[in-house]
């Protein structure tokens, strides 16, 4: 058996240290956002990683990094559990290309996330589920 605890109180905070050098890489190659000092590129909780970033080509850098370290740390991303969400004046634009393996990532108005719908709009929207 290897891993974390599924639904173990602790799995998330276990994960989120051994993803830790994913996050990390990310923030050395400034590839994502910033809140003032503040990194908010890689946003992740329990086994999901949310990258943002306010450019596209940026975007598939970072899933492409991300890739790279998910094969040292023996782990994989997949395109079929992803999605694209986009945020700003091109909001309603989803004819975006960025890849997981080739593999084409949906880009969607919608997204589900922690009981919480996103939604793509020119600023940040978020309902309950």
């Amino acid at each position: 058996m290897c891993g974390v605890r599924h639904k173990g109180v602790l799995s998330p905070l276990l994960f989120s240290v051994y993803v830790n050098d994913m996050i990390q890489k990310l923030c050395d190659m400034s590839l994502g956002c910033y809140v003032g000092d503040v990194y908010c590129g890689g946003v992740i909780y329990a086994d999901d990683l949310i990258p943002v970033s306010a450019f596209v080509n940026l975007l598939q850098r970072m899933i492409d990094t991300c890739c790279e370290v998910a094969v040292y740390l023996d782990m994989k991303f997949t395109a079929l559990k992803s999605n694209i969400i986009r945020y700003g004046p091109k909001c309603t634009d989803l004819n975006i290309e960025l890849h997981v393996d080739s593999i084409a990532i949906p880009c969607v108005n919608r997204v589900k996330y922690l009981g919480v719908y996103l939604m793509s709009d020119k600023s940040f929207k978020s309902l309950l589920a």
